[in-house]
């Protein structure tokens, strides 16, 4: 079974605050599984709660244990440039 590795008390701190008020709710979600984990749920049960698939919580908790919690946040994405610069906006 795949486990985080335990977490700190600070980190358990930055987690539940991630948890509660995080405007995302991608990082509040993620910021749970990594909690649940800690508290020992595995994979299948978290993915079920939280109705993603097991790669999906997988892929979560090796994003955490690569960069905290900075690899659960949104990477910024390429896409269509603005219409509007900031004057126009």
């Amino acid at each position: 079974m795949k486990f985080v590795s335990p977490l700190s008390d600070t980190d358990l701190q930055a987690l539940m605050e991630a948890y509660v008020h995080a405007e995302k709710p991608a990082l509040r979600r993620r910021a749970h599984a990594i909690v649940l984990s800690h508290k020992r749920y595995s994979i299948n049960q978290i993915s079920d709660i939280l109705a993603v698939t097991r790669e999906t919580v997988s892929l979560w908790f090796d994003a955490w244990e690569a960069d905290g919690l900075e690899g659960l946040r949104d990477k910024a994405r390429p896409g269509r440039p603005a219409i509007y610069d900031d004057r126009d906006r």
